[in-house]
């Protein structure tokens, strides 16, 4: 258009020349408001073949105006679909054979321009509408790709920071959402069996509405794998016609699956990308649960399940650290009498098995915000939190009794005494003398006839141990 008008402003005069720039000024603030929109409205196109008219009527060369034309058609036919961009064509056909009319009208030369050679243009227009529909195409699907292919790089980084099953699974439909986005009319929802329906486990995309359960009929699952074999039903449940696909979320077909739906088709890419996610996202579930089991081996005695002595450690620290009042915090350690004879006497499964039921019954006899731990062998201890020296010492006391009830062990009746030492905590003790005077009360207990219970006092520092303490830390 910038090369029209420096001919129009020569030739043209009075209101020839006011209508040539006003019509240039016209199709300029369509253009603009067309590419800001990135979409064009049958008015956009109107007020376009008016502007393209108004110019043609100034214009001292009307085979010039067929660059507006062409330039116009393919600017516009990259938005929109391609039944408005072929109507769009036929538009501004119809509008080339008004322009001959006008220039006609408004020119004394009736032997511009001939008729038949504009015939000739209007096969060329319908051909530049095909290739810029197709340059469109083209890049909406690379762009499309590249944003999703985005998305999965930030998920990639996201899940690395990703640990408790709910955040995983969070970050996975922020990146299916994103996927939506990028990738027009794609859905998604999750469907996992429950008896005779598939109940929706979660959606993305944009949905008129979504029910809650739908028919299991619309699945054909042969074995891990899955395939919609009625996608009626599945249509009603989502208010409008779909193509769809189903994607295993795992080999175990009672994981669930994904339903891809999209209008007509289903990009190839977009499945791809999919895949590519849920393979993300079962990978960060797995390390999630390698992880979990880790942590616990790490703070778990193997064979009891309760906490082994590294964890105890860190949490009787803690708590101490924390500001508790002088004197709710008691701790016992508890020793089993004789359990070597025991041990030696019936074999080490038995052994083992006593070990599991002592400690089950310490598990049972503690409060929840009590901690309790084995110690390694047949070492044991408990944390009492918030409560009075009298109360430890009656729990105390209750365990003995308790402990000493007769085990049943591989056909084997079993009896075991336990010893018990406690001490409770003061302002200024820390953590290194807190232990050493339960274990202290614990070899008092033994000292004084086993199956007893020994609360820690200064006089017992002074008393010779049979055997050196074994330090927690």
């Amino acid at each position: 258009m910038s090369l029209l008008l420096p001919g129009i402003v020569t030739t043209a005069r009075g209101g020839l020349l006011a209508l040539g720039v006003g019509a240039a000024l016209v199709l300029a603030a369509s253009w603009i408001s067309g590419y800001r929109r990135r979409t064009v409205s049958i008015w956009h196109d109107l007020v376009d073949i008016v502007g393209i008219l108004g110019l043609a009527v100034v214009c001292p060369e009307p085979r010039a105006i067929v660059l507006v034309v062409f330039g116009s058609l393919w600017f516009r036919s990259l938005y929109g679909t391609g039944g408005q961009a072929v109507a769009r064509g036929l538009l501004y056909a119809v509008s080339l054979g008004a322009l001959l009319i006008a220039w006609r009208s408004f020119h004394l030369d009736p032997s511009k321009p001939e008729f038949s050679s504009f015939l000739g243009i209007v096969p060329i227009m319908f051909f530049t509408v095909l290739i810029a529909r197709k340059h469109t195409q083209s890049l909406s699907v690379r762009e499309q790709g590249v944003n999703r292919d985005r998305a999965l790089a930030a998920t990639g980084s996201l899940l690395l920071d990703a640990v408790g099953k709910a955040e995983i699974l969070k970050v996975g439909w922020e990146a299916l959402t994103e996927f939506c986005v990028a990738t027009p009319g794609l859905r998604v929802i999750q469907v996992g069996r429950d008896g005779s329906n598939l109940t929706v486990d979660g959606a993305a995309g944009d949905f008129m509405f979504l029910r809650e359960t739908f028919p299991a009929e619309i699945l054909a699952v042969d074995g891990g794998n899955a395939r919609i074999c009625d996608p009626v039903p599945l249509n009603r449940a989502v208010g409008t016609p779909l193509m769809w696909k189903c994607l295993n979320l795992s080999a175990d077909e009672e994981d669930g699956w994904l339903l891809v739906g999209a209008p007509k088709s289903i990009p190839d890419e977009a499945i791809l990308s999919i895949r590519t996610l849920v393979t993300q996202i079962v990978l960060a579930l797995r390390n999630s649960q390698a992880y979990r089991e880790l942590a616990a081996q790490a703070r778990m005695d193997a064979l009891t399940g309760l906490d082994n002595r590294a964890s105890f450690t860190r949490q009787l620290s803690g708590i101490i650290d924390e500001s508790v009042r002088p004197d709710s915090l008691h701790l016992m350690f508890i020793d089993l009498d004789d359990f070597k004879d025991i041990n030696d006497g019936l074999g080490h499964r038995v052994g083992d098995d006593l070990l599991i039921e002592v400690a089950s019954r310490l598990r049972d006899g503690i409060r929840s915000e009590d901690l309790c731990a084995r110690l390694g062998g047949d070492e044991f201890a408990v944390l009492l939190r918030e409560t009075t020296g009298l109360h430890a010492v009656a729990f105390a006391k209750r365990l003995v009794v308790e402990l000493a009830a007769p085990y049943v062990l591989d056909g084997h009746h079993v009896g075991i005494g336990a010893s018990i030492g406690i001490t409770t905590f003061t302002t200024g003790t820390g953590l290194k003398e807190l232990v050493h005077q339960a274990d202290i009360a614990m070899y008092a207990a033994k000292a004084h006839g086993k199956n007893q219970v020994e609360v820690f006092h200064s006089a017992l520092l002074h008393i010779d141990r049979r055997q050196e303490s074994v330090a927690l830390i």
